[in-house]
């Protein structure tokens, strides 16, 4: 038996069997079923924006909702080219009218954009697969700083005090991120 709905909702039919049995010539079985059909809805890119080269991994949600009838398989995620970002997940199911997370990760092998497109294939009869942009940059930032700020000679107790301007420089790319200072020796 197959069935085969053309049409979303409950079906019904009958399979009735003639037979030459003299004590139950005819023998009914009530065929049910019901015609689903679940519709993907993801965002067209998911960006990661600028992440550093040699620490761990970013993640990101992928927000899969179903907006048809009946639940959403997702199954086979791809990633071409393959090596900057990853799945977590091989299959996802979506119930119907809900959403669920695919977990994307990125970790840049070196500096630059770093484009890629992640495939999934559904359930979905008009749309058996679906392509999402994936888009982060590798970053490495590197401070560049004098190695002396020389003072000079500065009379004990003297007003105003010396002040020289201590220049940071960022020769790599991102953001540089000054998270502390201390201050240290024997003139501190």
């Amino acid at each position: 038996m197959t069935f085969a709905p053309t049409a979303e909702g409950a079906a019904n039919a009958t399979l009735t069997f003639t037979t030459n049995d003299l004590a139950q010539p005819s023998a009914s079985i009530l065929l049910t079923g019901t015609g689903v059909r679940p519709v993907i809805s993801v965002p067209p890119e998911l960006a990661f924006g600028e992440h550093r080269v040699g620490v761990p991994g970013v993640q990101r949600a992928l927000v899969v909702s179903n907006t048809g009838t009946g639940t959403l398989h997702i199954s086979n995620p791809s990633i071409s080219p393959p090596g900057a970002y990853s799945v977590t997940q091989s299959t996802l199911d979506v119930p119907a009218g809900e959403s669920r997370n695919l977990t994307v990760t990125f970790l840049p092998p070196a500096t630059g954009l770093v484009p890629a497109t992640l495939t999934l294939t559904t359930s979905d009869v008009v749309t058996p697969t679906i392509n999402i942009s994936l888009t982060g940059t590798g970053v490495r930032p590197t401070i560049s700083v004098a190695s002396s700020l020389p003072f000079g000679e500065q009379r004990v107790g003297a007003s105003p005090s010396a002040t020289l301007d201590l220049v940071v420089n960022n020769t790599g790319t991102g953001l540089l991120q000054i998270t502390s200072h201390s201050l240290g020796g024997t003139g501190a």
